[in-house]
């Protein structure tokens, strides 16, 4: 099972280029960062205490990058804020430890390059795209034929609008209908309205969008903790 942090990678790489989409480029590593803490709210692991996020349950996930994330949380000296976090973990890179998972699982391949025959440039075309099939398929599902969402693609669906993925998932004569359906499910009380107005803004308001995803996650999906 992939992450949400993973799926939401898998839809921001061109499958054939291997290069993240320009529309994501400023925002997608907070976005990744919300993704990963928003997984953590919705498996039980996180929880809010005093406006600050704290370890509700610090078993191991299975998942490294997760697993580390869930350790710096639980031996913060105090309960931080999710903007904190969205911003600590997004400026620490996390693509690249994900692009390494999903290369490890078969999913990514790497094709190594340089620019002027010097400078690094790799890129991540698909090896196997069922995995980003399937999530395309699972939010297609939702946005176009009203599907019930469930509390991961609703996630999902509120990062994808703050990552501006639209049109990276949907085709052009889908994404007017498209917007409305996503504008609909990331602002309702689902996900919260913390997410909404995040479209096109700078890499700030998509770190305030991303950890409002975190919050409304967190205040729906996990039980109060006791400070």
């Amino acid at each position: 099972m992939l992450s949400l942090a993973e799926e939401l990678l898998l839809l921001a790489l061109d499958d054939e280029s291997g290069s993240v989409s320009s529309a994501a480029s400023s925002s997608l590593e907070y976005g990744l960062a919300g993704a990963m803490l928003v997984e953590l709210v919705i498996s039980g692991r996180l929880g809010m205490a005093g406006g600050g996020l704290v370890v509700a349950d610090g078993s191991p996930t299975g998942d490294d990058a997760l697993d580390d994330a869930l350790a710096q949380i639980e031996y913060s000296r105090r309960a931080r804020d999710p903007e904190y976090w969205v911003g600590r973990f997004g400026s620490l890179h996390p693509k690249g430890n994900l692009i390494k998972s999903l290369l490890d699982k078969g999913i990514l391949r790497r094709e190594e390059r340089r620019i002027l025959w010097v400078i690094p440039s790799d890129r991540y075309p698909a090896r196997d795209a069922g995995p980003e099939r399937d999530v395309r398929e699972r939010i297609r599902a939702v946005i176009l034929d009203g599907a019930e969402p469930q509390p991961r693609d609703a996630a999902l669906i509120s990062l994808i609008k703050a990552c501006d993925l639209t049109d990276e998932v949907f085709y052009s004569d889908e994404r007017e209908r498209a917007r409305q359906r996503l504008d609909s499910i990331a602002d309702s009380e689902l996900i919260g309205k913390a997410v909404s107005g995040a479209v096109a803004r700078a890499q700030a308001a998509t770190q305030a969008a991303v950890t409002g995803a975190v919050v409304a996650a967190t205040t729906s999906y996990s039980a109060p903790s006791s400070s």
